[in-house]
């Protein structure tokens, strides 16, 4: 066993090290993958994320024409600066409204859920910035909805139980059924 500090290491290191090393290519460098954003590789739909292990296995070196054209292609898709405060399209004032997470709307040009929508905003657009404000604007009221309160001030007893058409249901999981069956507030339901 040879020590970092020890005389065959450092030798080696010293004569072998511009050989058998590489700094490896990072699509993003200091900037975070966008896991929820797919998009073609050689043929395959992968995660942003994906692409570090994809450039770690195939050995590709930072600086390379591989590199290059692939940071070229896909780091304005798939990389983002985190923010200090996020978008949050379902946020109005102070209010936190829900998401309709399978509601489809288009979107810059796409047809994607609203999860999709609001997961990719929250990543890579800051509270303050036009494109939050205009897709609030454009998608709020397709994407986002106040849930029915069974409790309008005040909690959720766990152990009460209540009749509904004819069976045994809890309080809480008929208040949560009101996020499952997406019952909006004020509705007839």
């Amino acid at each position: 066993r040879e020590e970092q500090a020890g005389e065959t290491c450092q030798n080696a290191i010293s004569d072998f090290a511009d050989t058998c090393c590489y700094n490896q290519c990072s699509l993003c460098g200091d900037g975070k993958a966008d896991w929820s954003t797919f998009v073609t590789y050689e043929g395959q739909s992968i995660a942003c994320g994906d692409f570090e292990w994809i450039l770690r296995g195939d050995n590709v070196a930072d600086g390379s024409d591989t590199c290059t054209a692939v940071k070229e292609e896909f780091s304005e898709k798939c990389c983002y600066e985190p923010l200090s405060t996020s978008c949050n399209l379902c946020q109005v004032g102070g209010d936190y409204l829900d998401v309709k997470s399978d509601a489809v709307v288009d979107y810059q040009g796409s047809s994607t859920t609203c999860l999709g929508v609001y997961n990719s905003l929250f990543v890579r657009e800051a509270a303050d910035s036009e494109q939050c404000n205009a897709a609030k604007d454009s998608l709020g009221e397709d994407c986002c909805f106040q849930k029915c309160k069974l409790c309008q001030s005040g909690f959720v007893d766990t152990d009460a139980v209540v009749l509904i058409d004819g069976g045994e249901k809890s309080c809480s999981a008929l208040d949560l059924s009101f996020a499952q069956s997406v019952i909006m507030e004020g509705s007839e339901q």
